[in-house]
């Protein structure tokens, strides 16, 4: 279901990415599935219930229930989390 967007730089400090001059454009879906799991619910302002909040979850459990958020959450805008890992303080989610 590859989506196209303007891209931003995740790696560094998520500002938009440029290159000659202009905007970059690609593949986002691994973008916007960080996006919705680092934001909190009120954070988007034209879909305020869009949101995980996983910073919250910082040396606390990532339980079935946070779990059951990120699955929610992403099949909201359309993914979805085939598994969701959490080993070695490493949340990896295989869309």
């Amino acid at each position: 279901m590859a989506r196209t967007d303007i891209l931003l730089d995740l790696a560094g400090d998520g500002d938009l990415l440029i290159k000659d001059g202009d905007f970059v454009i690609g593949d986002s879906d691994n973008q916007n599935v960080k996006l919705i799991l680092e934001a909190d619910q009120g954070q988007i302002r034209f879909f305020p219930f869009l949101g995980v909040g996983i910073r919250k979850q910082l040396g606390g459990p990532v339980d079935g229930a946070v779990r059951n958020e990120i699955q929610l959450q992403l099949e909201g805008d359309g993914y979805k989390a085939n598994q969701i890992t959490y080993k070695n303080e490493v949340l990896t989610v295989d869309v």
